[in-house]
């Protein structure tokens, strides 16, 4: 794998220097996807950046964890009439999936743009849609059914060679609000991942409020840019960070405190582990 960098943003003349940049990779080998998705690496899905990797704040459950405490008992009962189906993309009809990404589509951006946030510019571009169908040969849907009617799918990503999946979007109508479908799917793709033998369901990047939810599991751990921590309140505390943080100034203290707390060099961190 060839890796390289986005220098996008910078700034010198404070007290705090800031460096900004993007982390990327690319020719990465279905020998090399394992290393990769253990090192904090997600592949991209879009045609434009197919054979491209980021590097970011990833997360995973480690799916021989999951238990069925009385937490999650009390999230899958409302949807005991959900019908869940797992299918390879090319066995799902297309017209269907994207009337429900539609749906979903119209009520999360009626949503964002009531607080102000950016995310319903990036999922309603017109091509977003048919990103998520690009390498069809590595994509798996869970269809969640109800009298037959097609209500809710995640599309999740395999590989050839390594012992996860990753989940890339859950998309869902809101036919009923109240049963928490997108959690009770998340179940359903680590059962998904403990049928076939996988031993981590990645879960992408974790930033902001709208990321809390994935570290509700157990199993849950996220990347620090180093290593994998399970520290569940550190990484709570980023994400409320991360919706907070308005100005350069804060961002700067944010890297100091950040470097000081979790950045540790490999040297470092193997001499920890002696």
């Amino acid at each position: 794998m060839k890796i390289f960098f986005s220098h996008y943003y910078g700034r010198m003349s404070d007290v705090l220097g800031i460096i900004n940049c993007g982390i990327y990779a690319e020719d990465v080998s279905q020998d090399e996807e394992q290393y990769a998705l253990e090192n904090g690496w997600i592949k991209l899905e879009s045609p434009k950046y197919n054979d491209t990797w980021c590097q970011g704040r990833q997360t995973r459950i480690k799916n021989s964890e999951l238990i069925y405490n009385k937490k999650i008992r009390k999230m899958l009962d409302p949807c005991h009439n959900i019908e869940s189906c797992v299918k390879r993309l090319d066995e799902c009809d297309k017209n269907e999936l994207k009337t429900v990404y539609e749906q979903y589509i119209k009520i999360k951006s009626n949503q964002y743009k009531q607080s102000d946030e950016i995310f319903a510019d990036f999922y309603t571009h017109d091509d977003f849609f048919n990103d998520l169908l690009i390498d069809p040969d590595y994509k798996k849907i869970i269809e969640y059914r109800e009298n037959g009617k097609l209500h809710a799918f995640v599309i999740c990503r395999t590989y050839e060679k390594t012992n996860a999946i990753t989940s890339i979007q859950f998309c869902w109508d809101y036919h009923k609000p109240k049963i928490f479908l997108g959690k009770y799917s998340c179940v359903k793709e680590i059962e998904m991942c403990i049928d076939e033998g996988r031993e981590y369901l990645y879960l992408g990047c974790g930033y902001e409020n709208m990321c809390f939810y994935k570290s509700m599991y157990k199993g849950f751990e996220w990347w620090t840019g180093s290593e994998w921590s399970s520290d569940r309140e550190a990484y709570r505390t980023l994400c409320r960070t991360d919706t907070s943080t308005k100005d350069i100034y804060e961002l700067g203290q944010l890297e100091e405190e950040y470097t000081g707390k979790f950045f540790f060099s490999p040297k470092e961190i193997k001499n920890r582990q002696k």
